[in-house]
């Protein structure tokens, strides 16, 4: 454009100047609405991440319990909220600029050949800059990210446990544990930092050195007649734009190599919801389906049962084989750390055993493997999600309401629910929805043992509960197990003497 202005000034055709000027402010407003709907794009982009990875996020999250290796549910979500980051704001700059590129070298040829060949020789030394950069960073940025999420991990542990860290009086020791972390992260950063100056200036300033170079060269070819004082001053103008998608790689290498490693890990995660999503049920029995309507009452049976976990010397669980009948509730009491939640895990298929089966027998002679959606679980963590008091008991729409209703009133929670400020539809863990201890514990029985499933697995149900609540308790498990389900517990309470019970005595190895 500075190459027209030139040749209409010495004209002197005003109305010419006009018309220029009117077609510069229209490439002007072209180049405004490229740049908002660019915006545009990368916020789409960036919902499109979230959308598309968020399913098998969550999938791995609920389904991953028996993995070796599991990846930390932090670092998952820092890579999601990390690829984001870079789509939705450096990430796809330079590709975005890509189709204009091609139109500055055309224009650079047009105004000179020489120009050209400059502008084709300065690209090609700027990207061997970036390709020694991204060599040079690429390691060191890689282990500043995983000490980064190790902090991160950290900090989600220890919150997660923050009453009982200032009740224990811990808090200075967690304080002083944390900073001496983040003090070790700070320093390797900042050396990396230091030792990446150079390389980040040598890019910027040969940028700003092309530049002068071919402003030079059109001042050698304007004195030669070869092209016009605009042209030169153009020249130099489609330079910088030609070559600065190589400064933004520059500049944005470490998040592109980040990038580039979260969407790995997330791509690895999508791959195996697609392969569990399509994985054949033992037998053909699919989803929810209570397999004792199909076969009668099920048993539980362990054939020489053993697991390790990785850093275990020895079995924790080893060479264990019962058989668990429907129509009894079993009780399995024992010292603390032989095994016992273990044992409860391995049954639910939790954990993988080391050797040995796990197998639901049926009166047929029917042998099913898979225990999705015929057992019932409750683990010793007593919270809940922050979801309403109904949408918790019903696993969010999973089991009807009426069975929850009935259930709630057999353990003695029912009253307590319609004293919440919205009853049913209070949601947990907000001010109005404040429960204690046992409170929680009750509403996850609830929960749990409304389900239809074939077997009832529950570690410690009986825990944070009073004498009365326990009774509750015990009646609805000897009820259940008599409607021919197979009710199996870990328990410390003493002396369980009911008819239906069965108290079992385990050691790790025996189960007796």
């Amino acid at each position: 454009m500075l190459q027209v202005f030139d040749r209409i000034m010495v004209s002197l055709n005003a109305l010419s100047l006009l018309l220029i000027s009117i077609i510069t402010l229209y490439f002007y407003f072209i180049n405004y609405l490229a740049e908002k709907y660019k915006a545009r794009i990368l916020s789409r982009f960036s919902i499109y991440i979230e959308s598309h990875f968020r399913r098998p996020a969550l999938h791995y999250y609920l389904n991953s319990y028996n993995l070796p290796n599991r990846i930390s549910t932090v670092e998952i979500e820092s890579s999601i909220q990390n690829l984001k980051n870079w789509v939705g704001s450096v990430g796809l700059v330079p590709i975005l600029e890509l189709p204009y590129i091609p139109i500055f070298y055309v224009a650079l040829y047009l105004l000179h050949p020489y120009i050209f060949l400059a502008a084709v020789l300065l690209s090609g030394v700027l990207f061997l800059i970036v390709r020694l950069y991204a060599r040079r960073k690429a390691l060191a940025a890689s282990d500043l990210s995983i000490e980064q999420k190790s902090i991160n991990e950290f900090n989600f542990f220890n919150l997660r446990h923050s009453e009982a860290i200032r009740v224990n009086g811990m808090v200075e020791g967690t304080i002083n544990r944390f900073m001496h972390i983040q003090s070790a992260h700070d320093s390797n950063n900042y050396a990396f930092l230091k030792g990446d100056e150079g390389y980040g200036e040598v890019g910027k300033q040969f940028r700003v050195l092309s530049g002068s170079l071919v402003l030079a060269l059109g001042a050698i070819l304007v004195i030669d007649h070869s092209l016009t004082m605009g042209g030169m001053i153009a020249a130099s103008f489609l330079v910088a734009r030609a070559t600065s998608p190589f400064d933004t790689l520059i500049s944005s290498w470490t998040s592109f190599k980040t990038a580039q490693r979260d969407l790995d890990l997330l791509e690895r995660l999508e791959a195996g919801q697609n392969e569990s999503e399509h994985r054949p049920l033992d037998d053909d029995l699919t989803g929810y389906l209570s397999s004792d309507d199909l076969f009668g009452s099920p048993k539980v049976q362990l054939g020489d049962l053993s697991f390790s976990f990785p850093s275990d010397l020895t079995p924790l669980v080893q060479n264990v084989s019962y058989v668990f009948d429907s129509g009894i509730v079993y009780v399995i009491q024992g010292p603390n750390g032989v095994g016992k939640s273990t044992l409860l895990n391995l049954i639910a298929g939790n954990l993988r055993p080391t050797l040995g089966t796990v197998n639901i027998t049926y009166p047929n002679d029917k042998s099913i493997r898979d225990t999705m959606g015929r057992v019932s679980f409750l683990d010793q963590i007593a919270r809940l999600p922050t979801a309403s008091v109904l949408e918790n008991l019903t696993w969010f729409g999973e089991t009807p309401k009426e069975r929850v209703y009935e259930m709630a009133i057999e353990l003695g929670i029912h009253s307590t629910i319609l004293k919440l400020k919205s009853g049913y539809d209070t949601i947990i863990n907000t001010a109005e929805g404040s429960l204690s201890g046992g409170q929680i514990q009750l509403l996850r029985l609830t929960r749990n043992l409304s389900s239809s499933r074939s077997i009832y697995l529950l570690d410690e149900p009986d825990s944070h509960l009073d004498v009365a609540s326990k009774n509750r308790l015990f009646d609805c498990l000897g009820r259940i197990s008599k409607n021919g389900k197979v009710v199996i517990m870990v328990s410390h309470t003493p002396d369980i003497a009911r008819d239906e019970f069965k108290v079992l005595t385990f050691d790790g190895h025996n189960i007796t």
